[in-house]
C-alpha cells in the first residue's frame, strides 16, 4: 500500500487534480447512497402501521407539501421519494464507476509511458547492463498488475466511504442490530485477511518471477528459432514453457480464489446472524413489532449493500498485496534519477542542424582518455588522438581491444573515467566542465553498427527511419540507396523502395541489412559517420565500391571506421592501432605496413 501511495504522489499535477475531483464525487455518492437506504424506513413504517400511528420525517413533509406529491396519499408519496432516491443514487454510483475506470486508465497510461520514457532516455552504460526481459516484463505484465492494484485501491476508497455513510445512517436507526452485523462481518474479514496475507505475498513473488521467465522463454524461442530447429530442442522448449505456465497460472488462479471465496463463507454467516437477531427482538418486544419490521427492512437493504462493499474492501486489499512486487519494481524505476538530456527526436535533430549551419564540424580531440566500466574493468587507457573535418579515420585491433568503447566515447554515449573529449573546441567530457550540450555533438553523428536494427516495414521506411515525411522524398531515398549499393535489390523487386524487409529484416541478407543501415546513416545528412564493422558481411568488391561512392559523393564527410578487414580502410587518411585499450601506433596504411609488424599481423588475422 505504501509503495502504491508513493507512486500516485509522483503523478502529474493534472492527474492528481482529477484524482481529488474523483474523491469529492465519491463522498457525495456515499452520502446519497446512505440517504437512499434510510428513505425506506418511513415507507415501511406507514405500510405496517394500521392505526395511522406513525411519524413522518420533517424532510418528507417539506418535500410532499411543496411538490406534486401533495395530491397523493402519504404511502404512495413516501414510496415515490424512496424510488427517486434509489434511482438517483444508482446514477451517481454509475458515474462514480465511470470516473474510477477512467482514472485507472489515465494513471496506468501515464505510468507505463513514464516507464517507456525512462527506458529510452537511460544512460548508455545503464542500457549495457540492463535486461530486455525485465523491461518488457515491466512494461506489459507488471503494468497490468499495477493497474489491478490501482483498481483495488480505488475499490477500497469507494467501499470504505460508502460503508461509513451507510453504517452511520443505520446506527441512527437501530444501533444494536447495525453493530451486531458489522462486528460479525468485520471480525470474519479480519481473520480471513490474516490467514491469506502470507499466501498473497508468496504468490506475488512467484507471479513476478515466472512472468519474467515467460517473456524470456518466448524471446528465446523467437530469436533462437534456427538454433532450436538445428539442435532439435523444441520438445525441451515446450516442456520448460509448460512448467513455467503451470506455476504462473496456478498462482494467478490461487489469488483469484483467495479474493472471491470469502463472499461465499460470509453470506450464510450474515443470514444466520441476522435471523438470530430478528428472533431475539421479536420474542422480547412483541408489542413494537411494526417498528421492528420497518427497522429490519431498512437494515436488510443496508446489509445487502454493506456485504458487497466489505467484499470489495477485502478484494482491494487482496489485489494490493498480491501485486506489491510489481508496484515496487515500477516505483524503483520511476524514482531513479534521470541523467540524460531528453531532446533527441529526428525532427528536432534536423532543426538543430539547420540552426547550426554556421557551426559545422571542425575537429574532435581526445586528450588522455581513460575508461573503465562499473565492474572495474579498464578498457581504454590514455588515448590521445585528433581528426579534422573531412578526414577518414580507421581504428583497428583484435577482438576486445577497446575499439567499440572508444567509438562510443567519441559519440558521447560513454563518459570517460578521466580525460577530455573536445568537439569544435568545446568541452563535451568531463560533463562537469562541459560548455556545450552533448546533443550538439550527437546531432552531427550518424552511426552504423555491425548488427543493423530494421523494423517491419518497407525499404524506404527503414532508410528514412524516424522521418514521418519520407513518402515525399522517394527520389532522394532512391539516390542514397544506389550509393549504398542497393541497386540490385531494387531492380530485383517490382515493389522497388516499397519492398517489405520483414520483421528485423528477415527478408534481407546480412549484407543487404548492413547496406540499408549505411543508407539510413547517409540519409540523415550528418557530418560525422561512425562505422562499427558495418561492412563485415559484404564481399570485397561491393565493400570497395561502397566506400568509394560514399567518399566521391560526400567528400567533406568525416568517417571513423572500425575495421577487421583492413583492406576496406586502405585509402583512409590515418589508421590507429589499438591493443589492450591503448594506441600502440598510428599512420597511413602505407607507412604502417612498412614500420609495424603488429599491423602486418592484423592484416593476416582472421577473428573467430
Amino acid at each position: 500500500m505504501k509503495n502504491l501511495i508513493k507512486l500516485l504522489s509522483i503523478l502529474s499535477k493534472k492527474t492528481r487534480i482529477r484524482l481529488y475531483f474523483f474523491l469529492i464525487i465519491l463522498v457525495c455518492a456515499s452520502i446519497i447512497d446512505a440517504i437512499s437506504v434510510t428513505a425506506l424506513s418511513p415507507f415501511l413504517e406507514i405500510l405496517t402501521n394500521k392505526n395511522n400511528n406513525y411519524e413522518i420525517p420533517r424532510v418528507y413533509q417539506f418535500i410532499i407539501e411543496n411538490s406534486f406529491l401533495s395530491n397523493l396519499n402519504i404511502l404512495l408519496s413516501s414510496l415515490i421519494i424512496f424510488l427517486i432516491l434509489i434511482i438517483f443514487s444508482s446514477l451517481i454510483r454509475l458515474y462514480n464507476l465511470y470516473l474510477a475506470m477512467n482514472m485507472t486508465k489515465s494513471i496506468s497510461v501515464e505510468v507505463s509511458t513514464n516507464l517507456f520514457h525512462k527506458n529510452v532516455y537511460q544512460k548508455y552504460e545503464d542500457y549495457i547492463y540492463s535486461n530486455s526481459n525485465k523491461f518488457v516484463n515491466l512494461s506489459t505484465r507488471q503494468i497490468e498488475r499495477f493497474t489491478e492494484s490501482l483498481g483495488g485501491l480505488f475499490n477500497i476508497i469507494v467501499s470504505i466511504t460508502i460503508s461509513i455513510a451507510i453504517i452511520i445512517a443505520l446506527t441512527i436507526l437501530n444501533p444494536f442490530i447495525t453493530w451486531s452485523l458489522i462486528t460479525s462481518i468485520t471480525l470474519s474479514y479480519f481473520f480471513i485477511t490474516k490467514y491469506t496475507s502470507s499466501k498473497f505475498k508468496l504468490n506475488d513473488r512467484l507471479i513476478s518471477k515466472h512472468g519474467k521467465n515467460q517473456i524470456r522463454l518466448l524471446q528465446e524461442s523467437s530469436f533462437g528459432f534456427v538454433e532450436m530447429i538445428l539442435s532439435s530442442t523444441q520438445k525441451k522448449a515446450i516442456k520448460n514453457f509448460r512448467e513455467n505456465e503451470y506455476i504462473l497460472k496456478s498462482k494467478i488462479i490461487g489469488n483469484q480464489f483467495l479474493s472471491l471465496s470469502p463472499k461465499y463463507i460470509l453470506e450464510p454467516l450474515l443470514i444466520i446472524t441476522g435471523t438470530s437477531i430478528i428472533y431475539v427482538l421479536v420474542t422480547n418486544d412483541v408489542n413494537n413489532i411494526n417498528k421492528i419490521i420497518s427497522s429490519l427492512g431498512v437494515i436488510a437493504l443496508g446489509a445487502q449493500k454493506i456485504l458487497p462493499v466489505f467484499n470489495q474492501i477485502y478484494g482491494g486489499i487482496s489485489s494490493i498485496k498480491s501485486n506489491e512486487t510489481a508496484v515496487k519494481s515500477i516505483l524503483e524505476i520511476l524514482t531513479k534519477k534521470d541523467l540524460c538530456v531528453k531532446d533527441n527526436s529526428y525532427t528536432k535533430i534536423k532543426k538543430r542542424n539547420q540552426e547550426a549551419l554556421n557551426n559545422e564540424f571542425i575537429n574532435m580531440n581526445l586528450s588522455n582518455i581513460n575508461f573503465r566500466f562499473r565492474d572495474g574493468n579498464q578498457l581504454i587507457k590514455n588515448i590521445n588522438l585528433e581528426f579534422q573535418k573531412g578526414e577518414k579515420i580507421g581504428i583497428v585491433g583484435t577482438t576486445g581491444s577497446g575499439k567499440s568503447s572508444l567509438v562510443n566515447i567519441m559519440m558521447g554515449l560513454l563518459e570517460p573515467s578521466s580525460g577530455k573529449l573536445i568537439f569544435n573546441n568545446k568541452i563535451i567530457f568531463p560533463s562537469k566542465e562541459a560548455n556545450t550540450n552533448i546533443k550538439y555533438l550527437q546531432s552531427k553523428i550518424s552511426y552504423v553498427p555491425q548488427d543493423i536494427f530494421l523494423k517491419e516495414g518497407s525499404l524506404a521506411e527503414n532508410i528514412a527511419y524516424g522521418d514521418e515525411n519520407y513518402k515525399k522524398k522517394f527520389k532522394e531515398i532512391k539516390e542514397i540507396a544506389l550509393i549504398a549499393q542497393l541497386g540490385e535489390l531494387l531492380e530485383g523487386s517490382r515493389d522497388g523502395l516499397n519492398i517489405q524487409v520483414g520483421e528485423r529484416g528477415m527478408h534481407l541478407s546480412g549484407g543487404q541489412k548492413q547496406r540499408v543501415g549505411i543508407a539510413r546513416a547517409i540519409y540523415k545528412k550528418c557530418e560525422l559517420l561512425f562505422l562499427d564493422e558495418a561492412t563485415s558481411a559484404l564481399d570485397n568488391k561491393t565493400e570497395s565500391r561502397l566506400i568509394f561512392d560514399i567518399c566521391k559523393n560526400f567528400p567533406t564527410l568525416t568517417i571513423v571506421s572500425i575495421a577487421h578487414r583492413i583492406q576496406s580502410i586502405k585509402n583512409f587518411d590515418k589508421i590507429y592501432i589499438l591493443k589492450d585499450g591503448e594506441i600502440i601506433d598510428s599512420g597511413t596504411y602505407s607507412s604502417l605496413i612498412e614500420t609495424s609488424i603488429y599491423f602486418k599481423n592484423l592484416i593476416q588475422y582472421k577473428p573467430n
